[in-house]
């Protein structure tokens, strides 16, 4: 007997009662690595199977092809911008609009702005999805998701001498951006717009004012929907057609008319599907001129070359030209849309549908396994013999690794 074995006897407990007992414990770690491996084969593969076949055909290269084309199947290519821009600036300072306006208002003056266009918040920041528990992505998507809406969101900025100031996003120009009015100045011309943005080597949020550095740690949710009387008809019309439940949007998915979210719900319940969501949605030629635009400055031509065919070369083609020749960024954009026009909206991108038309791109993993993925193939096909869409292109059928539905 070991002394270690011998002590233990002499307290009166057995050797094996010291030993912990690990198998619940190994349960749990076998069932997370299932649905790992699960996550793995129904929606990373597929894509990585994708990609690499899409690389090769195209001879890029297998290294650089992949990584290429992975990046833009992963990372959004572009955030459709937030259709609110008529949020008035309140500074914290502001008695007249901002109740206890003075120092540490500054989530008083967002909930007095937020109030202004219709958006009800809690009159404490307490109900807030906070980048330390739920992870910066999470934060993200839900601002993302909230500004694509109209709704302005309360920011909470951790500022590097230690405090939090509230700032109010009311837009997102661009993926990974967003302005906000910042209530700590007392005039908008100082306050208003402001940018935050993503920076990948703090892999944060950040804003930057003069020496006032800091990040977002959280964002506060919303207790109501806007609706206030002077609101421009097409935001009511936006209000009026919300989100249909199981159905959500992506950073790069503008919203849909809600006739048509309504046929797509009653597809997924015919497929048993858990939900969809949207990855990319329909553009006018402006929206997609600027999302070029965007690409090209984010990615380069050659880059974005690969990803278009000839019609749509014409348009990167002026890009460059343009470019070259000092133009300025909304002078190319405006000339990249005519190009667009030019060559036919729909010749350039399947997402250019007609005026009326809705476009989709559904992420297969969002519907659920295997079973339910066929089942919605099933009926979308169904729908189409029907004439209820006119087109439908997936993996099975195209290089597109999304389900591309075009509502007819």
């Amino acid at each position: 007997m070991t002394e270690s074995v011998k002590g233990a006897a002499v307290r009166g407990v057995s050797a094996t009662q010291q030993a912990p007992d690990f198998g619940p414990l190994m349960v749990q770690l076998g069932q997370a690595l299932a649905q790992i491996g699960e996550i793995f084969l129904q929606q990373v593969l597929p894509t990585l199977i994708t990609v690499a076949s899409e690389a090769l055909q195209k001879g890029d290269g297998f290294e650089r092809g992949v990584q290429g084309r992975l990046a833009d199947r992963v990372k959004p290519l572009e955030l459709e911008a937030a259709r609110r821009k008529d949020v008035p600036f309140f500074s914290q300072w502001d008695a007249a609009h901002v109740p206890g306006a003075g120092e540490g208002a500054s989530y008083k003056a967002c909930r007095a702005m937020a109030h202004a266009v219709g958006v009800k918040l809690a009159a404490g920041p307490g109900d807030r999805l906070d980048v330390a528990s739920e992870g910066l992505h999470a934060v993200r998507a839900h601002v993302d998701e909230e500004l694509a809406h109209g709704r302005p969101v309360a920011l909470a900025v951790a500022r590097d001498g230690g405090t939090t100031d509230y700032l109010l996003a009311t837009e997102a120009p661009e993926w990974g951006a967003w302005t906000a009015h910042d209530p700590f100045h007392k005039d908008s011309k100082a306050g208003s717009s402001q940018l935050i943005k993503f920076d990948e080597k703090r892999n944060a949020m950040v804003h930057h004012d003069g020496d006032r550095h800091g990040h977002v740690t959280g964002a506060v949710r919303s207790q109501g929907p806007a609706h206030v009387e002077h609101h421009h008809a097409h935001d009511h019309a936006a209000l009026k057609t919300g989100p249909v439940a199981g159905i959500r949007r992506g950073a790069n998915a503008a919203p849909i008319p809600h006739a048509r979210q309504e046929q797509l719900a009653a597809l997924l319940q015919q497929a048993g599907a858990r939900g969809a969501l949207l990855t990319s949605t329909s553009r006018t030629p402006k929206d997609q001129a600027r999302i070029m635009f965007n690409n090209l400055q984010r990615y380069g031509a050659e880059h974005q070359h690969k990803l278009y065919a000839g019609t749509g070369d014409r348009v990167i083609d002026v890009y460059q030209r343009m470019s070259a020749a000092g133009a300025s960024p909304d002078a190319i954009k405006a000339a990249m849309t005519q190009e667009v026009l030019k060559q036919g909206p729909s010749r350039v991108s399947r997402h250019c549908a007609p005026e009326g038309s809705t476009v989709v791109d559904i992420a297969p993993g969002s519907l659920g396994g295997p079973a339910e993925q066929r089942a919605f193939m099933a009926a979308v096909e169904q729908a189409q013999r029907e004439g209820r869409v006119k087109e439908f292109l997936h993996p099975g059928n195209s290089t597109d690794p999304a389900f591309h539905v075009e509502f007819a």
